[in-house]
């Protein structure tokens, strides 16, 4: 047997020890302290290794606890007591009858407060209930498919301290026989991560396990088929009582398709429903508190109301803003964020909200004073244009490019590390040609709805969903439309973002550009080594084929290249977005 030590291993983060005696075993320690072994070729995994693999795939913004999502929606004290004691009952029952409740309503309501408060309660608790949650959002890439749903869920039963004896061994078996799992369909990892490993645990050991999955928010995963995949495996799951014990909370709108998928026989009997945010609900009740509690913290905070009576703003006030909010919770909070400021005196902004009662009656909307509010919020905006660009880019769904491509990205943000916030100041000023301070500025008016972080690397976010909806349809949104920008024009703008980068360093001489209809091969000779410092007008006077073979023949730029070769003469420059 023979033993060598490489130093040149010591840059990948640990050690590699070769022992040479009829098979051979390498033995590598890596940078996240985990064992590798390799016999003969063949990989063996060790328990860090696979939580390491589980960990890469799952989506962790998707936790109830995710610090992306902090602070998270909540319940207001004393708020939604009805429908949470009915929720505790339904997990606390030992031999419940219903395997899925589903809870339901229209936009704004609360919901995803409610399923907040749930995965809360049960997390913390001695006995806890809550084995895994994932909450679904479409403004974000990693949680709004089904692509790391499964590992999502696993990640949580191994890092519980109830389920992870019982689950690690189970999937880490199936891991080593397929270690290509998670490049499988989702019903295959669903079956072999999660129904499976089930059927292989003794029932008397679930009395003490978690069980309560929690998933919030189905419509937000932006493929509808997905949806009904997902509702299709949880029927299958909860069809198998006892081998499968878990129990879901599932939270959506009752979009059509939706209900067409729980309408199966499978689901009527083992499913009960919860709505909220209906008219004629008791969440009116809930809103007047939020609303009467809120208006107090507001008369003892804000120095110009201190001359107010106890009663500000008035019952009858009170009673409008309630019948407008319609059983959504979420026009309350905006009000209340709204009014919530130093700028200007509290009571001329409400008197704002007020007063749009004539316009609402006649909007078409469905929701008519929730638009009526945040066109009152945009119209207060200064700067119209640099807002609108700014809110195209946090409207837009974003990818990581191929890693060269990130890797050039990341080298002209200065990060730290290679993580990068496509909607975070940094790179959202770097892609307008602004600074943090001016996108700063520019969003000061909007504080109600759209949350701009201290840190420059982390990302702005829109706090609701329904602002973004009514942002992106135009009958709504009315001249305040943002539409999303198209992949081609959002790579464009990273092409002339990361050239214009590169266009500050020492100019080359100028050169005299042929007209368009010169062939790429006439172009590419004089054009390559001018292409960054002048792309600008590269793009202007030869938009098409020939730029994007100047951006093949640059390895870093392959991806963006593909997609800006099409030659879409509308693609946009920073000034017009």
């Amino acid at each position: 047997m023979s033993f060598n030590l490489s130093s040149s291993s010591f840059a990948t983060g640990g050690p590699t020890f070769n022992f040479v005696h009829g098979n051979q075993i390498n033995i590598h320690s890596n940078h996240y302290g985990e064992i590798l072994l390799s016999v003969s070729g063949t990989h063996v995994f060790t328990g860090p290794t696979i939580f390491r693999l589980v960990s890469e795939a799952a989506a962790a913004n998707a936790f109830y606890d995710s610090e992306q999502r902090f602070p998270p929606p909540n319940c207001h004290e004393g708020t939604r007591t009805e429908i949470l004691q009915k929720l505790r009952e339904w997990t606390a029952s030992g031999s419940q009858q219903t395997r899925l409740l589903w809870l339901h309503g229209p936009i704004g309501c609360g919901k995803s407060a409610i399923a907040q408060v749930v995965s809360e309660q049960h997390a913390i608790t001695k006995n806890a209930k809550l084995a895994a949650s994932f909450f679904f959002s479409r403004n974000d890439s990693t949680r709004n498919n089904l692509d790391p749903f499964v590992a999502t869920i696993i990640d949580q039963f191994l890092h519980s301290p109830q389920l992870r004896h019982q689950f690690h061994p189970l999937i880490e078996d199936v891991i080593k026989s397929d270690p290509k799992i998670f490049d499988k369909s989702f019903e295959t990892q669903f079956e072999k991560l999660i129904l499976e490993p089930c059927t292989k645990i003794r029932p008397e050991h679930w009395k003490e396990l978690p069980n309560l999955i929690v998933i919030e928010a189905l419509d937000e995963c932006v493929d509808i088929h997905s949806q009904g995949r997902l509702l299709r495996m949880i029927r299958i799951a909860i069809g198998t009582l006892p081998a499968c014990p878990f129990i879901f909370l599932l939270t959506s709108r009752p979009e059509s398709h939706i209900l067409e998928a729980l309408s199966d026989d499978t689901f009527e009997f083992l499913m009960e429903q919860c709505r909220v945010g209906y008219v004629g609900s008791d969440d009116d009740a809930d809103i007047s508190r939020y609303l009467r509690d809120e208006f107090g913290r507001l008369r003892s905070k804000l120095p110009i109301l201190g001359r107010e009576g106890e009663s500000w703003p008035g019952e009858d006030v009170v009673n409008e803003l309630v019948r407008r909010a319609h059983g959504q919770f979420i026009f309350a909070v905006t009000v209340i964020r709204y009014v919530d400021t130093r700028d200007e005196p509290p009571q001329d902004r409400l008197d704002a909200i007020l007063h749009s009662q004539e316009d609402s009656r006649q909007s078409e909307s469905p929701y008519p004073a929730l638009d009526l509010t945040y066109l009152q919020l945009l119209a207060q905006c200064r700067c119209w244009d640099k807002v609108r660009s700014i809110i195209r880019l946090l409207v837009t769904p974003h990818h990581d490019p191929e890693p060269n491509v990130k890797t050039h990205f990341i080298q002209l943000l200065g990060a730290d590390s290679d993580v990068v916030c496509w909607r975070s100041l940094r790179c959202i000023a770097l892609l307008l040609g602004l600074t943090s301070d001016e996108i700063r500025v520019f969003l000061i008016r909007l504080h109600s709805i759209i949350e701009v972080p201290t840190k420059e690397n982390v990302d702005i976010r829109i706090y609701y969903p329904s602002f973004v909806e009514f942002l992106l349809d135009p009958i709504r949104s009315r001249e305040y439309h943002v539409p999303i920008l198209t992949q081609t024009e959002y790579l464009d703008l990273l092409v002339q973002t990361s050239l214009g980068k590169q266009a500050e360093l020492p100019s080359l001489p100028t050169i005299t550009l042929p007209p368009p209809s010169r062939t790429a091969s006439q172009l590419f000779p004089n054009l390559r080594s001018y292409a960054i410092p002048f792309f600008r007008d590269l793009a202007v006077l030869a938009f098409g084929c020939c730029t994007c073979l100047i951006l093949m023949s640059w390895q870093a730029h392959t991806e963006i290249a593909r997609s800006v070769g099409c030659g879409n003469n509308g693609s946009p420059s920073r000034k017009e977005l």
